[in-house]
Parts: C-alpha cells; sequence; structure tokens
C-alpha cells in the first residue's frame, strides 16, 4: 500500500482573512456556518482566494451589502481597536 504525502498543516485549511489586513480585495460571494465553538464562522469567496473570520463585524457588513445585493464589491480590510472591518 503506498503512503500519501504528508501535508502542511497551512495547507488544509482555509486561510484567515485577517491575512488580508490593508489590502484592497474583491469580495465575490460568502456563506456562514454556526457549528463552531468560536461563534458564526464566515467564509468568504475572494478573488485572491478563500478565506476565513469568525468577525461579527465583518458578517454584518456582508448582511448589509447581500440586503442590498450589491456583489462583486471591492473593499479594503482595516483594523480599528481590536476589531476588523471593511471600508
Amino acid at each position: 500500500m503506498e503512503e500519501k504525502p504528508v501535508k502542511k498543516f497551512s495547507e488544509c485549511v482555509d486561510p484567515l482573512l485577517s491575512e488580508l489586513l490593508d489590502q484592497t480585495f474583491v469580495v465575490k460571494a460568502f456563506k456562514t456556518s454556526d457549528a463552531h465553538s468560536l461563534g458564526t464562522r464566515v467564509t468568504l469567496d475572494t478573488d485572491k482566494g478563500m478565506y476565513v473570520t469568525f468577525s461579527g463585524v465583518i458578517l454584518d457588513q456582508l448582511k448589509m451589502l447581500l440586503s442590498k445585493n450589491d456583489f462583486p464589491v471591492e473593499v479594503t480590510l482595516r483594523k480599528e481597536g481590536q476589531y476588523y472591518k471593511f471600508v
């Protein structure tokens, strides 16, 4: 039986949205999942790949954009105090 090659952990999980801090990118879509102890997991489909966040502020901003049917949208990720948000 042939063994599978060993992968790095970072290759098995979606990167965190915080990796895009101070960058501008396009959010194409998002989905949520409540099956996590950290709260609501938000997975974003961006022009730079798939990213994950648990930020309630980001989720609120995405819901507002969804209500206006404004996807895709160009955003810049900033950190103000302890919170991440789009500007």
